[in-house]
C-alpha cells in the first residue's frame, strides 16, 4: 500500500466519522500529520479542513479519556484549543456529565446552581473520541513519547486562525 492509499483511506475515515459522531461536516483538505501519540494509549490526526485546523484525538480501543485528558493532549501537542465539539452535537453534553460528576461527589444534593457544576466536574466527561478545533500551533506539533514519558518535537508546523473583525 502506498502512502497515497493509506492518506486516501484515512481521509475516507475522517470523512465518515466526524459527521457521524460529532454531526458536523468537516472535510478533510489535508492531514498536516497523523498517528501523533498524544499519550500512552491515544493518538491523534491533525487536518486542514478548509481554512481551519483541526484535531481528531481517539482513545485506543479498551482505554477510556476524558475531556480533561483531551486538553492535557492538546496542550502537550503545543497546540492551543479554540472549541471542543461535543458527541452527538448536543451542547449540553459536558454539562450533564459534570452533573452526573457532582452528584456522584455529592450523592445527597438534591439541588444545585449551574454555576456549581463547574468546569472541574465537567472536566471528567468521558470523551473517547474527541474533535477539536484548533486556534494556534506556535511552534510545531510535538508527540507524547511513552518510554521517556516527555513531549518531543516532531513536525516544523505553524498556524495561527485568523481574526475576524466585526464590523
Amino acid at each position: 500500500m502506498t502512502e497515497m492509499d493509506y492518506n486516501a483511506i484515512r481521509m475516507q475515515e475522517c470523512n465518515e466519522m466526524i459527521p457521524r459522531l460529532f454531526h458536523v461536516y468537516l472535510p478533510v483538505d489535508r492531514f498536516v500529520t497523523d498517528n501523533i501519540e498524544t499519550g500512552p494509549h491515544s493518538y491523534a490526526m491533525v487536518f486542514e479542513s478548509g481554512r481551519e485546523v483541526y484535531a481528531l484525538i481517539i482513545a485506543e480501543d479498551g482505554y477510556q479519556q476524558t475531556l480533561a485528558d483531551v486538553v492535557s493532549a492538546v496542550r502537550g501537542m503545543g497546540a492551543t484549543a479554540q472549541r471542543f465539539f461535543p458527541p452527538g452535537a448536543d451542547p449540553e453534553y459536558f454539562y450533564k456529565e459534570g452533573v452526573k460528576r457532582f452528584l456522584k461527589t455529592y450523592p445527597g444534593r438534591k439541588t444545585w446552581q449551574k454555576q456549581e457544576v463547574t468546569p472541574f466536574y465537567q472536566s471528567f466527561a468521558e470523551y473517547p473520541v474527541a474533535l477539536v478545533r484548533i486556534a494556534t500551533i506556535p511552534a510545531g506539533i510535538r508527540r507524547f513519547n511513552a518510554k521517556g514519558g516527555a513531549w518531543q518535537h516532531v513536525l516544523d508546523y505553524q498556524y495561527k486562525k485568523a481574526a475576524v473583525a466585526h464590523v
